[in-house]
């Protein structure tokens, strides 16, 4: 259930990309950036208050969230402005690809220096496998004619 649930998420994700990139072109990438955020709060209110469960609904003082918990907000906004900006430079496949081989840097990144997990072999021969794939692909193919 959860490899079909994480295909569907990665689904989501780059038709939500798409959708976001259109409406950059429409109104602008900072215009769409705020739109999106804030259609994704209300959202995401409205789940919280549909699907809590009973859960009392209370008001969260930002003052003791501490710093680190929020930069999540900062880079979600940088991150769609940046996927704004770049997607129409690319292909979808390219971009795609590309958050990909971020994510998984970041990732790898984070496992090593900041959690002090070992990282395997499986994964820096995949990282690399992605990266591999993304310069044949992007490699143009040279004309017969």
């Amino acid at each position: 259930m959860i490899l079909i649930l994480s295909v569907f998420t990665g689904m989501l994700f780059i038709l939500v990309k798409t959708i976001n990139m259109m409406l950059s072109h429409e109104v602008g990438i900072y215009k769409s950036n705020v739109t999106n955020h804030l259609t994704g709060t209300i959202g995401a209110g409205l789940f919280v208050i549909l699907f809590a469960g009973g859960s009392t609904f209370q008001i969260v003082d930002l003052t003791r969230v501490g710093f680190f918990p929020l930069i999540g907000g900062v880079l979600g906004a940088t991150f769609v402005a940046l996927s704004n900006y770049t997607l129409p430079k690319t292909k979808v496949l390219i971009s795609t690809l590309l958050i990909l081989v971020g994510q998984t840097i970041c990732a790898l990144t984070i496992d090593y220096f900041l959690l002090g997990k070992t990282i395997s072999l499986q994964a820096v021969i995949g990282t690399i496998l992605i990266i591999i794939a993304v310069i044949i692909y992007s490699t143009p193919v040279p004309s017969k004619y």
